[in-house]
């Protein structure tokens, strides 16, 4: 992992980093290079899947979003707490071009939340 993907889950654990919005141009820059050159490796994912965008309090602009956008919608799902909250790994589809990119400022402004397994519902399988 890059040295400024370390340095940021140091910060949002923290707590001195919110959301990726507070971030540099230069920073976010790096971290687009990092996160969408070929396949994400265990442990991009790994940093993917352990941080999640916290919706609350979005639900107009997500509905706004999913109005204008013809085939990609943004539908959170809900933590154990009840938090809405929408995978970090929507940034990496938010970029010029791409399917969320009418969502990128949005992204960027949602607080940053970091998850384990016990945060999510368990699921129950169906036989």
């Amino acid at each position: 992992m890059s040295e400024l993907a370390s340095l940021l889950l140091e910060d949002l654990a923290a707590g001195t980093l919110r959301m990726f919005g507070e971030l540099s141009s230069g920073q976010i820059e790096a971290l687009k290079r990092e996160f969408s050159r070929g396949p994400f490796s265990d442990e991009q994912r790994s940093v993917l899947d352990g941080l999640v965008l916290d919706a609350t309090g979005r639900e107009g602009e997500i509905a706004a979003f999913n109005t204008a956008s013809g085939i990609h919608k943004l539908v959170p799902a809900r933590l154990n707490d009840g938090t809405p909250v929408l995978p970090v790994s929507l940034l990496t589809w938010a970029g010029a071009g791409q399917g969320f990119c009418g969502a990128w400022e949005l992204l960027l402004s949602m607080p940053v939340r970091r998850v384990t397994t016990a945060d999510w519902p368990a699921t129950v399988e169906e036989s």
